[in-house]
């Protein structure tokens, strides 16, 4: 859903993904992103994996960790604080 909001849909993937979920193993597909910009920070031609979620969980998406790699981030579970630097 989230994919298709943006304007993109499997006809656009450029590769497969899998995924093993709690719920078992799941096939997907590969997204290139032209742009995208979170928090600040901007990242471009970004490859992303696309999978089915359920309405049940009410999340649009969700952001692989990977885009963190070059950030400080911390999490503060008691303050219910996410702490991130560039």
């Amino acid at each position: 859903e989230f994919a298709k909001e943006l304007g993109f849909d499997e006809d656009d993937a450029v590769g497969e993904a899998h995924y093993d979920t709690p719920h078992g193993d799941v096939d997907s597909f590969t997204l290139r992103l032209p742009a995208m910009s979170l928090m600040g920070r901007k990242v471009e031609d970004y490859l992303v994996g696309c999978q089915i979620m359920s309405k049940k969980l009410h999340v649009p998406g969700i952001l692989g960790l990977d885009f963190f790699l070059k950030t400080d981030l911390r999490l503060a579970f008691l303050e219910k604080l996410i702490y991130l630097s560039w």
